[in-house]
Parts: C-alpha cells; sequence; structure tokens
C-alpha cells in the first residue's frame, strides 16, 4: 500500500492526497477517531463531524483538482470491530468513490467478500473493487530484495545464497532471515546453526507453520 501511494503521488502529480491507515491502531477503534484521522491524513480543511460533511468536503476536494487516495490496511479488522466500521461507513465510501471524490484501496489476507460472509458489512465496497492477489517473488526479485542496500549491513555470497533458499520467494520471510543474519554479523557469531534456527521460529510465529514458504530441517 505505500509503495501504490508514493507512486499514486508520482504520477498524479502535487494535488495528490494520500492517506495510509492501519486499522490495527487503537487510534481508529472509534467512528469519530477514524473520521477525524482520515480527514487529518487527507488534508481536509474545516474538517466536518459526521460522514455526510466528510462526503461534502471530497467533493469540494476533487472539484478543485485535488485528487484523495485512501488505504485501509489490516482490512480484517471490521470483523473484530463491526460497530467501530458500520455500514453507513463503507455506503460513504463507496458514494464518494463512485462518483470520483475518492479512490480507495484496501489491504487484507481474505477477500472482501470473505469479509461479508463472515459478518462484516463491506457489501457497498465488494462489488465495486477490483482485487489483486499478491504472490511471492520471483527468484530474481528475491535475491534483488536480499542485495537492497541497508546501512551497515554486508551478507557473504554463501549467506545471501542461503537466505534466498531459505526465504522461499517470501517477502516477510526474507525479511526476517536478513534481519537475523544481519544481526549475527555485527555480534561476529561464526556459526550461523542457532541463527537459522531463530530465523526460522520467528517467521513461523507470523505466518504460521504450515503457510507457504515454510522450511524445515531434514529428518
Amino acid at each position: 500500500l505505500h509503495f501504490v501511494l508514493h507512486r499514486a503521488k508520482q504520477e498524479l502529480g502535487p494535488q495528490t492526497r494520500a492517506a495510509f491507515l492501519d486499522l490495527m491502531s487503537a487510534t481508529v477503534r472509534t467512528p469519530e477517531a477514524l473520521l477525524t484521522q482520515m480527514q487529518d491524513l487527507l488534508g481536509v480543511q474545516d474538517r466536518a463531524s459526521t460522514l455526510a460533511g466528510l462526503a461534502e468536503r471530497l467533493e469540494r476536494m476533487a472539484k478543485a483538482g485535488v485528487h484523495s487516495v485512501l488505504a485501509f490496511d489490516e482490512m480484517e479488522m471490521v470483523i473484530r470491530f463491526p460497530c467501530e466500521f458500520a455500514l453507513d461507513f463503507f455506503q460513504m465510501l463507496r458514494a464518494a468513490a463512485s462518483a470520483g471524490h475518492l479512490a480507495l484501496l484496501t489491504a487484507s489476507r481474505i477477500s472482501l467478500h470473505e469479509m461479508h460472509d463472515q459478518g462484516a458489512l463491506v457489501s457497498p465496497l465488494y462489488n465495486i473493487m477490483g482485487m489483486l492477489a499478491l504472490g511471492p517473488f520471483t527468484e530474481a526479485e528475491a535475491r534483488e530484495f536480499v542485495r537492497l542496500p541497508r546501512a551497515g549491513v554486508m551478507f557473504t555470497d554463501r549467506q545471501e545464497d542461503e537466505i534466498v533458499r531459505r526465504g522461499n520467494r517470501s517477502p516477510l520471510r526474507l525479511q526476517v532471515l536478513c534481519f537475523h543474519v544481519a544481526q549475527a554479523n555485527r555480534e561476529q557469531r561464526r556459526r550461523l546453526d542457532e541463527v537459522w534456527v531463530d530465523a526460522e521460529a520467528e517467521a513461523e510465529a507470523v505466518l504460521g507453520a504450515n503457510a507457504p514458504g515454510a522450511v524445515r530441517p531434514p529428518g
């Protein structure tokens, strides 16, 4: 989402207002707090206290040539907190997006349609939004990720090969492996056997032991 918002600013120009909202954050757990944060991030002047007021301001901004782009991460939180994310909230977003006053992005582990089936009131959104399933890196992308310049970090060729192999093209697994190996190098630890164990344990704790990309020791 951060990458898409970055590109939106580049391609749409200086009149773009791009906002990122992490729905796991406690700062957006009430309708009032969510409404306030959305407007602050989008640079809305004369903040509205209602959804209808926000819709009016988005329309006004669009007519002034402002491109408003709103990205919601961890969209699954609408299942856990249905009272905070009620139907009228999504209806307002749908109306603003349909009118061209707002570009809307969401990221989640399951689709909006699946969220609706589990009780989330996101039906106004899932039938107007396209879906892009993100898969693993290619082999070349995985190696490029490991080779990215990082301050104070340098991997040997052997370490790089092992990180790529164990990472199995999963961006998060690769990130965890890079962190652990970089830390071991800073501490001048010569044997990496324990490092791989710790890195695998952390990756599995985050992704789950049965997640794609899990690499288990032989035997």
